[in-house]
């Protein structure tokens, strides 16, 4: 097929924003739930048993839908633009931001969030000893 004949398929494009929103709602529910930020929780038992509900079918199901997507369109991506220019548009446009985003938001999040609970002098002591430690094995 040439280059000015492509066929784009509107449906898959439906399913990224769908699945995008499913992302913000299950971050979301998981935030109210189980970190109980900003004052905001559920008190009500049908409401809470409804959103846990929500978050037990979407957890592991979103991501699995994205890497589908994402392993669904690398093969032509590949073929098109050639391995060695494939995998440095990768890294910039994923690798590189991914690295900066844990660094610049979730590491100073979770040092906020977990500053008073685990009794921390500095962010350097929170990541060599929970960041990138205990906390998470």
């Amino acid at each position: 097929m040439s280059e000015n004949n492509k066929v784009r398929f509107y449906g898959f494009d439906y399913v990224r924003v769908l699945m995008l929103f499913f992302v913000i709602l299950l971050h979301t529910i998981e935030t109210i739930l189980y970190i109980g930020m900003a004052g905001v929780s559920i008190n009500d038992p049908f409401v809470k048993t409804c959103a846990e509900i929500l978050f037990i079918f979407l957890d592991p199901s979103v991501m699995c839908i994205f890497f589908f997507l994402a392993g669904y369109f690398a093969p032509p991506s590949l073929v098109k633009r050639g391995r060695y220019t494939f995998i440095n548009q990768k890294v910039s446009r994923i690798l590189l931001p991914c690295i900066l985003g844990i660094f610049l938001v979730v590491l100073p999040f979770r040092y906020t969030t977990f500053k008073a609970a685990l009794n921390l002098n500095s962010i350097i002591d929170f990541t060599t000893k929970y960041f990138f430690g205990s906390l998470y094995s």
